[in-house]
């Protein structure tokens, strides 16, 4: 009962692919397959069937040699379980060895494949802002009182957002949902102040952003009565700069 590997050349130099032989009286198996890996066949000559240069062999040939190693060790563990194992079985074993690298680096590209489609498909906010500004425009999105919205207020709802993506644009970066707390309130509202816009249009603008933003969090409605906005601080709740945040 064993696992071997020989090389089927007669070359004395050169590379040559390598076999491996499994071997089983009591169950009656005796396969030889060529493995994916290719021997330096001098340095396999040398180095094969002895332990003390096989290890030396091995600390200048790692990948391959633990390739060898782990082929034996899987196929020699199959054996002293006394599993009846196929051919078909072997082989594949000694892929899943041989290849594991090729694997991993597919697998790895695959997955960075999926964030990136993933991340292509998610709903930033921008983009949810453009829904948004399509659904008020067709009737696609009706007010909380089941009406499409007027003209005037697609219009005012628009220019809103179209401030926000300028302030972005000024920022020189984009926003998502997760950033949108008192860091980002405080620099939008500074950008609409630096415009001079009045206090009625920041207000306008920060309330037309919540609404948006507000309708993704309660299920579709565009009602913004329907959250609280918790991260704003109590102490600032009176202030007529930021009424239009708070609705309750």
């Amino acid at each position: 009962m064993a696992t071997s590997f020989f090389l089927m050349t007669k070359k004395e130099d050169g590379d040559a692919t390598l076999f491996v032989r499994l071997q089983s009286r009591k169950l009656g198996i005796n396969y030889k397959m060529a493995t994916p890996l290719v021997a330096n066949i001098r340095e396999w000559n040398d180095n094969y069937g002895d332990m003390k240069k096989w290890r030396k062999y091995s600390r200048e040939n790692t990948s391959f040699c633990k390739k060898v190693d782990a082929i034996q060790e899987e196929l020699d563990n199959t054996l002293d379980r006394e599993m009846p194992i196929t051919k078909e079985e072997m082989r594949q074993i000694i892929e899943n060895i041989a290849y594991a690298e090729a694997k991993e680096a597919e697998n790895k590209r695959k997955e960075e494949k999926a964030r990136e489609e993933a991340e292509k498909n998610r709903m930033t906010l921008n983009k949810y802002i453009d829904l948004y500004l399509k659904q008020i425009a067709t009737g696609g999105r009706q007010t909380a009182r089941g009406r499409n919205f007027a003209p005037s207020s697609v219009k005012s709802i628009k220019m809103a957002m179209t401030r926000f993506k300028e302030f972005q644009k000024a920022m020189k970066r984009e926003y998502d949902f997760n950033d949108i707390n008192m860091d980002f309130y405080y620099a939008y509202n500074a950008f609409l102040k630096k415009k001079n816009y009045n206090i009625n249009t920041c207000g306008k603008c920060i309330k037309e952003l919540k609404t948006c933003i507000t309708v993704t969090r309660s299920g579709g409605t565009t009602d913004s009565r329907a959250i609280v906005w918790k991260w704003i601080p109590s102490s600032l709740q009176g202030r007529n700069l930021i009424r239009s945040w708070l609705w309750i």
